[in-house]
């Protein structure tokens, strides 16, 4: 059998965030910073692929800023349900370029360690540099 986890995230346009990062570089376009953006919603759906080809549903959770408050308590949130599943396997349900960076900004931010499934999907999504 295996298990996947399957995330997605909501975030919105932070504008202290953008100044902040203009104030260190003027030059900073607003729709290509991607750093200019918070979290508001995050929700993980786990399912389970049998050998014999059968789905399980197992769960779906979420958080957002509405019924916990805002980004620092919205993506602990997910990244607690990642840890306490550690046999499934993380696929983002957005995109790998827009919900990884979105979590490593949140998790550099608030102090917090990324689960292991978004550490590994980091390595594995990594390009090969210049040879």
């Amino acid at each position: 059998m295996r298990k996947f986890t399957y995330i997605d995230t909501e975030s919105a346009w932070d504008e202290h965030l953008h100044e902040g990062a203009r104030q260190i570089d003027s030059s900073i376009q607003p729709h290509h910073r991607i750093g200019s953006k918070r979290i508001f919603a995050a929700a993980p759906f786990d399912v389970s692929l049998g050998d014999d080809g059968s789905i399980g549903c197992e769960r779906i959770t979420s958080w957002t800023e509405h019924t916990h408050g805002d980004e620092e308590a919205v993506v602990p949130g997910l990244f607690d349900h990642l840890r306490s599943k550690p046999e499934n396997i993380a696929c983002p349900f957005g995109s790998v370029a827009i919900d990884l960076p979105l979590l490593t900004l949140a998790a550099m931010e608030f102090g917090l360690m990324l689960p292991p499934q978004l550490l590994q999907r980091q390595q594995n999504c990594k390009q090969p540099g210049p040879t």
